[in-house]
């Protein structure tokens, strides 16, 4: 059964002139599902979960150690607008508390304990990696590798394969090392890099954990404009839209920059649109009827650009 906190009532002025205020949050619950009540675990790394509240805007979450009636250490005093957390916690005990809030109120905290066994087995606790972070695209081939100390590691062997970790090679010999950062130069190329943390006192070990990274070093092809299909076309008909299309095959996602103007030379007041966006076609319909410039260039989610698209000339007319 939940234990439940005071929580906080936020009031709000309201002027003869409102119409309506939000409903009031003071009588609901917040249901905490896990970890759960009571649980005791040698696994430092949980994700806190709760259900979510009718009419709540966010979330309060709390962890503090030993409990909420004597509190030593604050852990954690988080907003939220979902309905998860994850956290990693050093062994002891806590409890964490969620209050669910809008603008005119709150509810209660709900209140779970949970106790970190103290363990000399690594196999319980996680790595966390920190950079570069999690499909991490780059031009840079000099990459530095962090990740967090584990509690009890004595070293920590990192490593790096192609394309995938469970099936690519290793394109580096695996590193031992006591600290938490690495720095490696690496030729351009899809790779999966991994870290796992021994103690060689308990002659455990953490799993391996790894993530993706792209080192993308080749500028894409300048992007070649379709619609209009020659210089000076006249765009008649529905939909009114500019197409183009970009090269494919990059290592990294692209996307493009398209700029529209009213004059060949692109001055910054003639620009009549500038966008970055991830599709090839771009709608004019809201354009007036006029005479109008159009060139596109590709980037990368590395970073690299491409050279600028040919300039072409179109007109609008809507036939009525």
């Amino acid at each position: 059964m939940n234990k439940l906190l005071l929580g906080v009532v936020i009031s709000i002025g309201i002027t003869s002139c409102s119409l309506f205020t939000e409903p009031d949050l003071n009588k609901e619950e917040v249901f905490l599902l896990a970890p759960a009540d009571g649980i005791k675990t040698a696994y430092q790394q949980h994700t806190f979960w709760w259900e979510h509240v009718p009419d709540a805007e966010s979330y309060n979450l709390l962890i503090v150690s030993p409990s909420f009636d004597s509190v030593f250490r604050l852990i954690a005093d988080t907003n939220l607008t979902g309905n998860n957390y994850v956290g990693t916690l050093a062994p002891g005990e806590y409890e964490w508390g969620v209050s669910a809030l809008n603008s005119v109120s709150s509810t209660p905290y709900s209140v779970f304990s949970i106790t970190i066994d103290t363990t000399g087995d690594l196999v319980y606790l996680p790595v966390i990696l920190i950079q570069p972070e999690v499909n991490f695209n780059t031009n840079n081939q000099e990459i530095l590798f962090r990740w967090d100390l584990v509690p009890g590691a004595t070293r920590y062997s990192f490593g790096i394969r192609d394309s995938s970790w469970l099936t690519g090679q290793d394109v580096i010999t695996p590193i031992n090392t006591e600290y938490d950062t690495v720095t490696i130069i690496l030729n351009e190329g899809r790779y999966e890099w991994g870290v796992q943390a021994y103690d060689e006192t308990s002659n455990s070990s953490t799993t391996w954990y790894y993530r993706p990274l792209i080192i993308d070093t080749t500028s894409p092809d300048k992007p070649v404009i379709t619609i209009p299909v020659l210089s000076g076309d006249t765009i008649s008909a529905e939909p009114y839209s500019i197409e183009w299309r970009h090269p494919s095959g990059s290592l990294s996602s692209i996307s493009d920059s398209i700029v529209v103007a009213s004059d060949s030379a692109f001055h910054s007041t003639d620009i009549i649109e500038s966008l970055f966006i991830s599709d090839t076609e771009l709608s004019v319909s809201s354009y007036p009827d006029g005479k109008y410039y159009v060139k596109v260039k590709s980037v990368d989610a590395a970073g690299n650009q491409s050279e600028y698209s040919n300039i072409s000339k179109f007109f609008i007319y809507k036939e009525e």
